[in-house]
């Protein structure tokens, strides 16, 4: 009995959810009531306040979502790089693909520094961490390399993301590792030759 409960409990919650992202592809955040929310996700004030505190709880638990899922698919990013594995590159795109929706409206609409701050910092630790080196002990020239990777890294995928995907994932893929390998200014040339 406790199984169906939990399964229709995610079930609400992800009702919720797709409402808010729906409301949020039309709304700023603070023009989202939870009256409006509970209309369109056909559920009452008490199941909503039943997971959440109120819309900026909800958005906040969002941000959260999304910061683990990316941790999740972000050392795909990071291996399929280092290791010039295209297929972990196309996996992750994919998956960013498949949930394209989430990422933009809680990138787009709600663009709060915590996203990008934390997954900077996820990537600054996962890389220290593939050369068996603390971010704390590295070179300040070395850190400065580290900030342009991990800031390049994220604001191509937001770019893309942004963009509706106008590239595949499997294309996408490919100009991200050459752009690795080539460095910007290289694939940039390539591309114009």
């Amino acid at each position: 009995m406790a199984r169906i409960a939990n399964h229709t409990s995610e079930q609400t919650k992800e009702r919720i959810i797709s409402s808010f992202i729906k409301l949020l592809e039309k709304n700023d955040v603070d023009r989202i009531s939870v009256s409006e929310l509970c209309r369109t996700a056909k559920i009452n004030r008490g199941t909503f306040y039943y997971y959440y505190k109120d819309i900026f709880d909800l958005v906040s638990q969002l941000e959260n979502r999304l910061i683990n899922e990316l941790k999740i698919i972000f050392p795909n990013l990071i291996d399929g790089i280092f290791n010039k594995e295209l297929s972990l590159l196309t996996e992750m795109f994919n998956k960013i693909e498949e949930n394209r929706d989430f990422f933009l409206s809680v990138l787009e609409r709600r663009p709060s520094g915590k996203i990008q701050s934390e997954m900077k910092e996820y990537v600054y630790d996962y890389t220290t961490k593939l050369f068996n080196s603390n971010l704390s002990n590295l070179p300040i020239k070395q850190k400065g390399i580290l900030e342009y990777m991990a800031s390049g890294q994220a604001g191509i995928v937001w770019w893309w993301i942004k963009k509706g995907q106008l590239i595949p994932a499997d294309e996408f893929a490919k100009i991200v590792l050459e752009i690795n390998e080539s460095g910007p200014f290289n694939a940039l040339l390539k591309e114009k030759a």
